[in-house]
């Protein structure tokens, strides 16, 4: 009832990965008498990756209580996965030079991409292609006037999370009883079974495609200022779909803020859903074609080259992120989240107010860095200091509830979307001191440097506890104090 976990950590896990890496390539520069010229480019990439995951419960069973009463108990044996990837990508480009003061730059990357479990082979595989192509048009032709433009798809990095969990050599289920009043037990479901989950055939490795817009232009010398545009659009985002479970609508009340119903704050009726069939899960991992994201970003950019011992640079960056899919890191490859096997597409509840902004999404951004080199005094020369200065939108955040009652145990359901608060504005000042030295002679030498973060010390939440209950609004995370870092450097 108060949201609050004791006496035991939920889950522990460890992830060990391994990836192994060949890349090589060769450029062939082409050149004619009327100024038009080539740097064709091509080559491979070969990597190999291993991947191994171990999650249990302390003790094998995890304890849910309601008002010092025993309400569910979930039991986990543990399970461990074992998995190997291969990835072959080739590619061509071309720096091709159409006339004096217009680049084009063409390319396509293609890709095989292969995953493995023990006693099965390619249990993933899919082969994808890459066309890519970019533009930079000195417009005046005095190298102080340049308009770029580029179009391009890209494939998330391929890993063994996406194909690991068909791995059941070493499985065990997740079962969910209700506890009732005299201590016995009532089964309310339980998770995947071996033979349950596949992928499909025609599964494609996520993608994004992204346009960009830039005009750039030099006032005075060493001096610039850039208007850029950014689109970008991510496609065929894996999720895994259970087309086995049967869900029922049924109505359920909003339990409020304290996350207790009957009491003042208890809101409106909302509809979730009640599982029929438990037990019947079959899963797919495929590309839904509702699971989507769209980035846009409009950015100004003042920048000062180094010079005269010092160089600047100041930007602004209005941004909008949207859609079904939040951006937590392995959402896009169906791993976690909403995309998982207890997302959106497994579970109609986790649809609930899902639409929205991504967690990270940060609609205003503005950075400020900056470097002086001092002057060359004695005990001062070959010193220098900068500073950054940034100011952001804070983390957004809306409310989720504990709904109870239904057929397949306890489900939490967020009935405000990630985007009806934010936590306070972001705003961070770090500063460098830098001295170096010359070591025997000016191609070597050594510094030493003093980082200091957070500078005003300044305190506000980076994230807020979503969760109804006690805990609710509180913040989840918190700005790091003031802090220093002190290095050494050598360079040579």
């Amino acid at each position: 009832m108060t949201g609050l976990s004791s006496g035991n950590y939920a889950g522990p896990n460890t992830n060990c990965n391994r990836r192994d890496t060949f890349v090589t390539n060769v450029t062939r520069w082409v050149n004619d008498r009327v100024g038009i010229s080539h740097a064709l480019k091509a080559g491979m990439e070969i990597e190999r990756g291993s991947g191994t995951t171990w999650s249990g419960i302390p003790g094998g069973r995890l304890y849910q209580d309601a008002n010092g009463k025993a309400s569910q108990v979930v039991y986990f044996n543990g399970q461990t996965t074992n998995a190997t990837s291969r990835r072959n990508t080739f590619f061509v480009q071309d720096t091709w030079t159409v006339v004096r003061n217009l680049t084009v730059e063409p390319g396509i990357r293609y890709s095989q991409y292969r995953g493995s479990i023990p006693m099965q082979s390619d249990v993933f595989s899919t082969n994808m292609i890459d066309p890519r192509i970019g533009a930079a048009w000195d417009i005046l032709g005095d190298h102080k006037t340049l308009l770029r433009v580029h179009y391009g798809w890209s494939h998330d990095q391929f890993g063994t999370g996406q194909y690991g969990y068909l791995d059941f050599s070493n499985w065990s289920p997740r079962i969910t009883y209700g506890i009732n009043a005299n201590g016995s037990l009532t089964y309310k479901s339980q998770t995947v079974q071996p033979g349950n989950i596949v992928i499909d055939p025609n599964v494609k490795q996520p993608s994004a495609r992204q346009f960009t817009i830039a005009f750039e232009r030099e006032i005075f010398p060493d001096f610039g200022v850039t208007v850029q545009y950014v689109h970008r659009n991510y496609q065929d985002i894996l999720a895994v779909v259970d087309s086995g479970s049967q869900w029922q609508a049924v109505q359920k009340q909003d339990p409020g803020q304290d996350n207790v119903l009957g009491t003042a704050d208890d809101g409106q009726m909302l509809t979730v859903y009640s599982l029929l069939n438990p037990g019947k899960i079959f899963f797919t991992l495929t590309n839904p074609g509702d699971a989507t994201r769209n980035y846009d970003a409009f950015m100004l950019i003042a920048k000062k080259r180094f010079s005269h011992n010092w160089q600047m640079q100041v930007s602004y960056t209005h941004s909008k992120s949207m859609g079904q899919v939040d951006d937590y890191t392995g959402t896009n490859i169906g791993t976690f989240g909403d995309t998982a096997q207890t997302g959106e597409w497994a579970n109609p509840n986790a649809r609930l107010n899902a639409y929205g902004v991504g967690s990270f999404a940060q609609p205003e951004n503005f950075l400020f860095s900056g470097t002086y080199r001092l002057p060359s005094v004695k005990y001062v020369g070959g010193a220098t200091i900068s500073a950054n200065y940034r100011v952001a939108s804070g983390a957004p955040y809306g409310r989720l509830v504990t709904i109870r009652g239904l057929a397949q145990g306890n489900q939490s359901v967020r009935v405000e979307s990630r985007s009806t608060y934010r936590c306070p504005v972001l705003n961070q000042f770090d500063m460098r001191f830098e001295k170096t030295f010359p070591i025997g002679s000016a191609r070597r030498t050594a510094g030493v440097y003093v980082d200091v973060f957070n500078l005003p010390n300044a305190g506000y939440a980076t994230a807020i506890t979503e969760n109804a209950g006690t805990q609710y609004g509180i913040p989840a995370g918190w700005a790091p104090g003031r802090s220093f870092q002190v290095g050494v450097r050598v360079a040579f």
